[in-house]
């Protein structure tokens, strides 16, 4: 059985609301500086996640930015955005002015939290000289078109293997900048578990997925 036809059907609390048709924007987002990273003030938050306010920002955000990912340019086919969460640029979650907050994919997302997502089992490291953006497109069509994730050297069959864990990594993360990193834990990127399918799906425009509310960080 495949990871597509493993996960449950999600209702959509929002299934009464006529959907309002949307084009692809003229140009994409994109941030080729995706890397592994950690927000440090993770849990401050200033604003409730399930308040009325946060979810008011979040639909601002998304429409600013055209329910496309910052990092990988990866549009929802979802008027409302299913599945896209809203970041926080410079890692601070209690600054929520409009400037410091984009939109995430959950793969993009993954990769940055890398910390969380190791501990969930979701992302693993290898060291690849692919660029971590073309990583996370990669793996979405390749899961696209056979419905798993693929195996680390299906995306890379240069990767090898590596000793430092991906919590490790993260731990290091809280206390240095990227800049002050080996040139050994500079060259690791994140690839994706078969714990990450959900990652994918939830943005996949698949009819037993009717939909699901905004998730964020």
């Amino acid at each position: 059985m495949s990871p597509l036809e493993q996960l449950p059907h999600i209702t959509d609390v929002a299934s009464s609301a006529t959907p309002t048709p949307f084009s692809p924007p003229p140009t994409s987002p994109t941030n080729p500086n995706l890397h592994l990273s950690v927000t440090r003030t993770r849990g401050n938050r200033s604003i409730p996640v399930d308040s009325a306010e946060w979810r008011a920002i979040c639909t601002v955000i998304l429409t600013r930015d055209n329910r496309t990912c910052a990092s990988c340019a990866y549009m929802s086919p979802h008027p409302k955005g299913r599945g896209l969460h809203i970041d926080h640029l410079n890692g601070d979650v209690p600054d929520n002015d409009h400037t410091n907050l984009r939109v995430h994919c959950p793969p993009c997302e993954a990769i940055r939290h890398c910390g969380i997502s190791g501990i969930k089992g979701r992302v693993c490291l290898a060291s690849s000289d692919m660029e971590q953006v073309e990583i996370v497109r990669k793996t979405r069509k390749m899961f696209e078109e056979s419905g798993r994730i693929p195996r680390i050297r299906e995306v890379d069959p240069l990767a090898t293997r590596t000793d430092i864990t991906i919590v490790d990594l993260a731990n290091k993360l809280r206390t240095m900048k990227r800049e002050e990193l080996t040139e050994e834990e500079k060259g690791l990127r994140g690839f994706f578990t078969p714990e990450a399918a959900g990652h994918f799906v939830i943005t996949m425009d698949l009819e037993y997925v009717s939909g699901a509310p905004l998730l964020d960080t």
